[in-house]
């Protein structure tokens, strides 16, 4: 009974091998329409890679470049009571510029907008898309620490399709954080030399203070004046003197001016000697008129220039300004230059990039796609020739 089912098998299986090998046009056909068809798949998917970039340290010649502004602004705080840790003079080493890259690089905002930006000038996104598009890249962009000290800390990432778009983008990224954290460090040492500057600010504050009151003061006084202006109007009016009695009757000038005022004339600013004159209604009503409307319409500041104690603090806090101004520009002076700066050591010429889809397989899974397809239809078509020829024996 084994002999028979042994013998069974193998007709069955020579029976199959004889049915493929007959059909073997079928076969290969198949299978090459298949591998067209995994080509055909391979390049017209998007392809994705594995990007891993190494950060440094920066070096010592990095730090250096901070030692003369340090030096400057410690010598400074050492001249003043300040203390450093009060003021926040914090020392720049490596890791502290390593921390900041992180901190920005960690905020992810700058990496969106970057990608965002990219994607519409480069690539011709609409905003809506490239917004979505940017946002994705964003989240996939990864800061690696290493897990010892001696290690590496890595920039991961997968890029799809074009390698070099991204690495483009991610470069400039990093130039703009470099910005933002030297715009910080500025923004530092410009704080520490407020701090320092305490002093003269104070001074600063006094002093406009005072130019603010003297232009109250002035302002108040051109009222008052044109207030007298308006009686001295109204007396004129009354009297029907419409034009200068003094200069149409020069005898009487000195009979008819009040004679009572004894006030020293030298001791008078100028904006004082305008606002003394008295006995104005002699000039009559059209005089008087238009010296009122010339008088409204004139600015304080007419009068400030004529003012010599506004004239004084105006050129004392222009002095105490422009020192301090000389002061901060020559401590900025003292710091590298924005081009010249980095706060991580980066080669992009040694990242590494990696396919993370498998070409063979993809390739494989379609040729076995393709022989099973053909296997399944040389008997299916083999079943169906027997079947129509019992039914017609």
């Amino acid at each position: 009974m084994s002999d028979q089912n042994q013998n069974r098998n193998e007709i069955s299986l020579f029976f199959l091998l004889d049915l493929l090998i007959k059909n073997y046009k079928t076969i290969l056909a198949i299978s090459i329409l298949s591998i067209i068809l995994g080509f055909g798949y391979i390049y017209s998917r998007d392809r994705q890679y594995d990007i891993e970039i190494d950060v440094r340290l920066v070096g010592q010649n990095e730090i250096a470049k901070f030692k003369s502004i340090t030096n400057s602004i410690i010598s400074r705080v050492d001249a003043t009571n300040l203390r450093t840790d009060i003021i926040g003079l914090d020392f720049i080493n490596e890791k502290k510029l390593l921390n900041l890259f992180y901190d920005e690089f960690s905020n992810y905002k700058l990496i969106n907008l970057v990608y965002f930006e990219n994607l519409i000038s480069k690539k011709g996104l609409s905003r809506e898309d490239a917004s979505n598009l940017s946002y994705d890249i964003s989240a996939n962009i990864q800061f690696i620490t290493p897990r010892s000290e001696d290690g590496v800390y890595k920039i991961a990432f997968t890029a799809v399709n074009d390698v070099e778009f991204n690495i483009s983008a991610l470069k400039e990224t990093i130039n703009r954080i470099n910005t933002e954290i030297y715009n910080g460090l500025k923004y530092e040492f410009e704080n520490i030399l407020t701090a320092i500057n305490h002093d003269h600010n104070t001074a600063i504050n006094n002093i406009n203070g005072k130019l603010e009151a003297r232009e109250n003061i002035l302002a108040q006084k051109k009222e008052n004046e044109i207030y007298r202006l308006k009686e001295q109007y109204k007396i004129a009016e009354n009297i029907e003197l419409e034009t200068n009695l003094v200069l149409d009757n020069p005898k009487l000038t000195q009979s008819i001016i009040d004679k009572s005022n004894d006030t020293d004339l030298s001791s008078m600013s100028s904006i004082e000697l305008v606002f003394s004159e008295r006995n104005a209604y002699l000039k009559g009503t059209k005089a008087l008129e238009q010296e009122i409307e010339n008088l409204t319409r004139r600015e304080i500041s007419d009068f400030l220039l004529l003012d010599s104690e506004y004239f004084s603090l105006k050129t004392l806090l222009n002095e105490k300004i422009i020192s301090i101004i000389k002061d901060k520009n020559y401590f900025l002076s003292l710091m590298p230059k924005l081009k010249e700066f980095k706060s991580v050591d980066i080669n992009y010429e040694l990242a590494r990039v990696s396919s993370n889809t498998s070409n063979k397989l993809t390739m494989f899974i379609f040729v076995a796609i393709g022989l099973f397809t053909s296997f399944v239809y040389i008997l299916f078509t083999n079943l169906y020739r027997t079947y129509k020829k019992s039914l017609n024996d």
